[in-house]
C-alpha cells in the first residue's frame, strides 16, 4: 500500500508539473536535529520497551518543487527533498538510513510588499526509506511514514527571483529484525530546523 502511494505521488509529479507556474530548486542546511529512538524487543517470554532521544550533526537537504495560484494569496503544489543521512556527533557514524520525503504543498501568501513576499507554508506527504549501512539492511522488513513541515518563505518579486527559507520538518522510518525467537523494532522520528535558499523560474 505504501509502495503504491508513493507512484502515485510520483505520477501525480509528473502529470502537475506541465501546469506549474513557479519551478524551484532549493537546498540548505539542517541546524537544529532531533532523532527519537523507540526501540521495542520481545520474545517468547520477555519485553522490553525503550525511548532514546539523540542529537545528530548538523545535515543537508536538496528540494525541487512546483506550486501554481488556485486563489489571489494562495498556492497549492508538489514536491520531493533528499536529506543527508543523520549522524552521530562524537564519531560521525551514520545510522544507517536517509529519507526522501515526496509532499504536496499549501502556501498563503500573508504579507506583499513592493519587492518582497511573505509565505507561510505547509508540508504533507511520505517519506520513502533509503538504507545506507549493511546493519540496516539486514532488517526484515523497512518501511517510511508520514513526512509533515511547517515555515515560513521570503520571495522577491521580480522574475526568477530568489527566496529565503526557515522551516521545521519530521521524518519517520520504522525497521524489524526477527531472530533467534526474538523481533526487535526500531521506530525513528527525525525532526529538523532548516534553513534554505534557492530560485523560482517562473514557467
Amino acid at each position: 500500500m505504501k509502495k503504491q502511494l508513493v507512484y502515485a505521488i510520483m505520477l501525480l509529479m509528473a502529470a502537475c508539473i506541465a501546469e506549474a507556474k513557479g519551478l524551484y530548486l532549493k537546498g540548505g542546511l539542517q541546524i537544529i536535529t532531533k532523532l527519537n529512538l523507540h526501540e521495542t524487543i520481545s520474545g517468547t517470554d520477555f519485553f522490553t520497551d525503550d525511548d532514546i532521544r539523540i542529537y545528530p550533526t548538523p545535515g543537508f537537504h536538496l528540494e525541487l518543487e512546483y506550486t501554481r495560484p488556485v486563489r489571489k494569496s494562495v498556492e497549492l503544489g508538489l514536491g520531493i527533498c533528499y536529506e543527508s543521512e543523520p549522524r552521530e556527533q562524537h564519531d560521525w557514524e551514520t545510522f544507517g538510513f536517509n529519507m526522501t520525503p515526496m509532499y504536496g504543498i499549501l502556501k498563503f501568501d500573508v504579507l506583499q510588499r513592493e519587492t518582497l513576499d511573505l509565505f507561510i507554508s505547509g508540508r504533507l506527504g511520505y517519506g520513502a526509506v533509503h538504507i545506507t549501512n549493511e546493519n540496516i539492511a539486514d532488517s526484515d522488513d523497512h518501511d517510511g511514514h508520514v513526512y509533515y513541515g511547517i515555515g515560513v518563505t521570503l520571495e522577491e518579486k521580480e522574475k526568477s527571483s530568489v527566496i529565503w527559507a526557515l522551516y521545521y520538518s519530521t521524518s519517520k522510518a520504522g525497521f524489524e529484525v526477527t531472530s533467534m525467537g526474538k523481533s526487535i523494532t526500531h521506530e525513528y522520528t527525525y525532526s529538523a530546523l532548516s534553513v534554505t535558499i534557492g530560485k523560482r523560474f517562473d514557467l
